[in-house]
C-alpha cells in the first residue's frame, strides 16, 4: 500500500514530490528490504521512469536511489559485480545498452535466480528483444535461457513464467522468427 502512494508521487508532475517520493522509498527499502525486493519489478519500472526525468535534481535522486535499492536487495552473487553496468545502461539506454548486454553475455550464471534478480533484469531484456538488430535479440535470448535455468523454487517459477517469460514471449518469438543463426531458435 505505502509503495502505491510513493509510484502515484514519483508520476507526479511536480519534480520535488518525484525527488520525495524516490528519497522516501530508499528509506523504506533500508527498512523492509525483503519486502520492497519482492517488488523490485514495478520498483525499477518507476525509478527508470524517474531517470527520464527533465530535472537534474529528480534523475540524480533516482540514480543513488536505484543503487541503494539495488544494493540493499539483490543478493545474487552473479549479477552483484555487473549491476552498475546495468543501472548506468538505464540511465543511458541508446549508448549504454550495448555494454550491458555484452556484461550479462558474458557473465556465468550459476546462482539461483530470484525477484528482486529479474526485476532487475527484465526490462534490459525487453530492451534487448525490442531492438531491431538481431545480434542484441541474440543476446537478451542467451541471457533469459540462462536464467530461467535457474530458478529452482517451483512457486517462484510459475512467477518466473507468468511475469517474466510470458512478458519477453511475445518478443522471444518475434526475435525466434526473425533468427538468421540458430542460436536464438536453440534457446527456446
Amino acid at each position: 500500500m505505502v509503495l502505491e502512494h510513493l509510484y502515484q508521487g514519483m508520476s507526479s508532475p511536480k519534480w520535488q514530490v518525484k525527488q520525495g517520493s524516490a528519497t522516501l522509498l530508499a528509506l523504506l527499502c533500508k527498512q523492509h528490504t525483503k519486502d520492497v525486493g519482492h517488488c523490485l519489478p514495478d520498483v525499477v519500472k518507476h525509478l527508470i521512469e524517474c531517470l527520464a526525468d527533465t530535472k537534474p535534481e529528480v534523475r540524480n535522486t533516482a540514480l543513488q536511489v536505484f543503487k541503494d535499492v539495488c544494493n540493499d536487495t539483490i543478493a545474487n552473487p552473479d549479477v552483484k559485480p555487473i549491476m552498475g553496468f546495468i543501472i548506468t545502461a538505464y540511465t543511458d539506454p541508446v549508448g549504454k545498452t550495448t555494454e550491458a548486454l555484452n556484461k550479462l553475455v558474458m557473465t556465468t550464471f550459476v546462482s539461483t535466480v530470484d525477484a528482486p534478480t529479474l526485476g532487475l533484469l527484465c526490462p534490459m531484456l525487453r530492451r534487448g528483444m525490442m531492438e531491431r538488430k538481431a545480434e542484441f535479440k541474440q543476446k537478451a535470448a542467451l541471457v533469459i535461457g540462462n536464467l530461467c535455468k535457474l530458478v529452482v523454487d517451483p512457486g517462484f517459477r510459475h512467477f518466473c513464467c507468468a511475469g517474466f517469460s510470458c512478458v519477453t514471449c511475445m518478443f522471444v518469438k518475434a526475435a525466434r522468427s526473425e533468427a538468421t543463426t540458430p542460436v536464438v531458435e536453440d534457446r527456446f
